[in-house]
């Protein structure tokens, strides 16, 4: 094999490499765009079933075990979340800001950069335990159905900054996820609602402090 034939044979393997981790890349980001749809479908349709839902039944004060071990390990992946957006904020004075200094200095800088990832890691698994919830009948836990509603808006808007690509998509799925929360806002029981507008208050705060 002569030169010429090796670097043609060189450039075909780094093409198929190339082309091989595009295709596996293209299907992964489909998939999580689909299934973002999909979740969000899914709450509406809960909103639905809220809606007309029975006079005489009452929202379940008493979940079950796995439920309860679900919702305790979400909030505790959502205190985490808040933890790293105020860590974000500090860049700037505000998220907006800080999330653009991130981007610009995490590649030299170690720090920003480990901030950076865990960003990422933890609002994946963020919106994989939110799909999980879609799926399971949230209409029966409608506080706790806000709560996950406005850390969704939340997650939204973190990943509008860190996929630009997609930065379309996520502005317009946080838009529909704020327009979910405006509707469950007038549907909820009004003790419920107390309980709401206290955690949404305190999560506001950790976020903005």
């Amino acid at each position: 094999m002569n030169f010429h034939d090796e670097m043609s044979y060189i450039e075909f393997e780094e093409d198929d490499i190339f082309h091989s981790w595009y295709e596996v890349e293209g299907v992964r980001t489909i998939t999580e765009l689909s299934r973002q749809i999909r979740t969000l479908l899914k709450y509406r349709a809960a909103i639905i079933q809220y809606r007309f839902r029975s006079h005489y039944s009452n929202p379940i004060t008493t979940p079950n075990i796995k439920f309860l071990e679900a919702k305790n390990k979400f909030e505790s992946l959502a205190l985490r979340f808040i933890k790293l957006l105020r860590n974000v904020k500090e860049f700037t004075g505000n998220l907006r800001g800080g999330y653009q200094h991130l981007l610009d200095h995490a590649r030299n800088n170690k720090t920003e950069n480990l901030l950076l990832k865990k960003l990422e890691d933890v609002s994946n698994h963020l919106f994989i335990q939110i799909h999980s919830f879609s799926e399971q009948k949230i209409s029966e836990h409608p506080s706790f159905f806000k709560i996950i509603i406005l850390l969704a808006q939340e997650v939204c808007e973190t990943r509008k900054y860190m996929k630009k690509q997609f930065s379309d998509f996520y502005e317009e799925l946080g838009k529909n996820y704020h327009n979910l929360e405006k509707e469950l806002s007038i549907l909820i029981p009004s003790g419920n609602q107390e309980k709401y507008n206290e955690r949404k208050r305190k999560i506001g705060e950790m976020i903005k402090s």
